[in-house]
């Protein structure tokens, strides 16, 4: 796993539209929120830098995916002719 300091600047971009950031961030947070065990000179989620997000907004952000990318696919499948005469 790679912590969002060691992303390189040209790809950091790419974590804002990956759906996987929000869904691991917020199962993250709701597996480790009551007891955020100590790891490496701090605490696991503080670690990652997952300490101060709010898993409700991310497991949003992941319904907002899902609506979009259904939305997509019914525009695709509306439009988009597959019959070849």
């Amino acid at each position: 796993l790679f912590r969002w300091e060691d992303i390189p600047p040209w790809w950091y971009w790419y974590s804002w539209i990956d759906f996987l950031r929000y869904s691991f961030g917020s199962l993250m947070k709701n597996q480790f929120s009551p007891i955020d065990p100590p790891f490496q000179d701090t605490t696991f989620l503080g670690y990652y830098g997952m300490d101060s997000l709010d898993k409700w907004a991310y497991i949003g952000y992941c319904s907002l995916f899902a609506f979009f990318f259904f939305l997509c696919a019914l525009v695709t499948m509306t439009f988009k002719k597959y019959q070849v005469r």
